[in-house]
């Protein structure tokens, strides 16, 4: 394929715009798509947390309502109160006997949540224990017991807790559990824990965490009840900043960026609070923007291979006819050609129907142009052949000249001698033109001559403005007009003849003026003389076809001359004079002319 081929110049733009506009649109689309997606992710999100912190509520309900339960069964609550009044040792074991059988009863009845029966003496009765049989009673050190901050939380009123790592009740795993303080009139005498593993739940909390979101339950006072996997390590500064906004946001956290969102539960009032990574939104998000990417990709190979097969369609006429004319020479014009297109875009049709008009218009115009060189070249010998025949005739003139000095007669030397200037002057280019100068001598010369023929019937002066010896003018343009008065002038009261010849310049313009004192011209002579000037200027002759219908060398070949020569700023003036005799004047701007 060409760099530059019209097929070239068609498909780069077209595939060019292409480009622009896909990219154009998948920019805008690419925003606009991914401001829609964050928004759709935090929607999502924020639902996710408004459902986590319903079930929160939930399952701290549920606890409650089983440890409730439990604890409100009559055999269950006086056996314990019996450990702490009027005992026996008989009646102890009896008691413990009967909390465990009782608990293990409700085991099966409440499998979901892991239930712990602790008094205040580090005895504890686990429904996991009780379920397997091993262990009758367990027992914690009474000061052990006195370390863990969630017993003075229970003593505080409290429900929701969070059991330490090395507490004898914590499983192995985040759990999520909750306390109830049982008392007597006048003292604590025990606590019903009730437990429940979150990772290990078929429920909404497992699909948060497959998510890799953090998630964490928070009480009123920023302790920490439960945190999954995923959350980071939060202060109870930036927890309680967290939750007192109330709201979603993004936070710094450990150098890792979270979108933050906070729910505050309706019942029991726990902040539930989930992070979702940044890098978690982005990578959903691009996973959108590829897809987009990937369609943008399929849009463009479309389009490119629709723009080459328009490219194609559009430029193969264009390139099937550039061909043909491409082909077209002098020699084959006239050979009868087939269109070579007999379909195609109604354009190219219009060309190819030009361009067979151009070819005929072409073949006329070489026609006429062979005539046109035809005649040049007969002018050309023309002039020629008009060109020896002077030659022959100035040297048989020297040979004349030589033979009247020779033989003493003067009068005929001096004749030819002046008439041999007259012709050596007539062989120079008459294209080129002459100087005023060179004119003015040439017409002294004509003068002298015609002096000798007519001896005392004739005087003559010449003179011109030495401003003008180098402006150019055409070559015998004063000949004409002097015979003229030779041919014209004399009459039976008109014997002796006086020529004024005379070139100034006035006003920019160059002026010649030429008088005589003789009869002056008829009045059909000069209408003629003066027709042939108003003829020229309404309508130049074309310079090879009309030379030969003027004619001669004689007045109207001058002006003729003239106006191709000055591109017709040039003017005429043929009249009789008042005093008699006639005046011809020639006048123009101070430009150079030329042929």
């Amino acid at each position: 394929m060409k760099h530059n081929s019209l097929f070239t110049r068609i498909l780069v733009p077209f595939l060019c715009l292409s480009v622009v506009m896909i990219i154009t649109s998948v920019s805008f689309f690419s925003v606009f798509y991914g401001n829609a997606i964050q928004e759709k992710n935090r929607k999502e999100y924020e639902t996710q947390t408004e459902i986590l912190g319903t079930q929160i509520d939930e399952e701290y309900a549920m606890m409650y309502y089983v440890a409730l339960e439990l604890i409100s069964r009559n055999k269950f609550f006086d056996a314990i109160k019996k450990f702490h009044y009027n005992s026996t040792p008989d009646s102890l074991y009896d008691n413990y006997r009967k909390v465990l059988v009782s608990m293990a009863a409700y085991g099966f009845h409440q499998s979901t949540y892991d239930l712990t029966y602790l008094d205040t003496q580090g005895y504890y009765f686990n429904k996991r224990e009780a379920l397997k049989h091993s262990i009758f009673i367990n027992q914690v050190d009474p000061e052990e017991l006195k370390t863990y901050d969630w017993i003075h939380q229970l003593e505080a009123g409290a429900m929701e807790i969070r059991l330490e790592e090395n507490s004898f009740l914590q499983l192995d795993s985040h759990t999520l559990s909750l306390g109830i303080r049982i008392g007597a009139p006048t003292k604590t005498i025990g606590y019903m824990i009730a437990q429940k593993k979150m990772d290990t739940d078929e429920t909404f909390f497992r699909k948060m965490s497959g998510q890799g979101a953090g998630y964490g339950v928070f009480s009123p006072s920023g302790e920490m009840l439960y945190g999954n996997e995923w959350l980071p390590e939060l202060p109870k500064s930036v927890i309680r900043e967290i939750t007192a906004e109330g709201s979603s946001g993004v936070r710094d956290i450990g150098g890792n960026k979270y979108r933050i969102f906070v729910k505050v539960t309706k019942d029991r009032g726990l902040s539930v609070v989930t992070l979702f990574p940044e890098s978690m939104m982005k990578e959903g998000l691009w996973a959108s923007i590829m897809v987009v990417v990937q369609l943008a990709a399929a849009l463009f190979i479309l389009a490119a291979g629709l723009i080459f097969v328009f490219s194609a369609r559009i430029s193969r006429p264009i390139l099937v006819l550039t061909s043909k004319i491409r082909e077209t020479t002098v020699d084959n014009l006239t050979e009868p050609m087939e269109p070579p297109l007999s379909h195609g875009p109604m354009e190219v049709l219009y060309l190819q129907e030009e361009y067979f008009r151009m070819r005929a218009r072409l073949h006329e115009a070489l026609k006429e142009k062979v005539k046109l060189v035809e005649l040049h070249e007969k002018q050309r010998y023309h002039l020629l052949q008009y060109q020896m025949n002077p030659h022959f005739l100035y040297n048989t003139l020297n040979v004349i000249g030589i033979m009247g000095s020779e033989q003493g007669n003067q009068a005929v030397s001096q004749a030819c001698g002046l008439l041999a200037r007259l012709l050596r002057h007539s062989l120079k280019d008459y294209g080129s033109g002459t100087t005023f100068r060179e004119e003015f001598e040439n017409i002294e010369t004509y003068l002298k001559l015609m002096k000798l023929r007519f001896e005392h019937k004739i005087s003559y002066e010449v003179q011109y403005d030495s401003e003008l010896d180098e402006f150019r003018l055409p070559r015998f343009t004063l000949q004409p007009f002097t015979e003229n008065i030779f041919e014209h002038a004399f009459s039976e009261t008109h014997r002796n003849i006086t020529v004024h010849i005379e070139a100034v310049v006035r006003e920019h313009e160059w002026r010649i003026l030429i008088s005589d004192n003789g009869q002056g011209f008829e009045e059909g002579k000069l209408a003629q003389i003066n027709g042939w000037y108003e003829t020229f200027r309404d309508r130049r002759p074309e310079r090879a076809e009309e030379l030969r219908q003027v004619g001669g060398i004689g007045m109207k070949n001058t002006l003729w001359r003239l106006f191709s020569f000055f591109d017709g700023e040039f003017h005429f003036i043929a009249a009789n004079q008042e005093e008699g005799g006639c005046q011809i004047k020639l006048y123009g701007k101070l430009v150079g002319g030329g042929l």
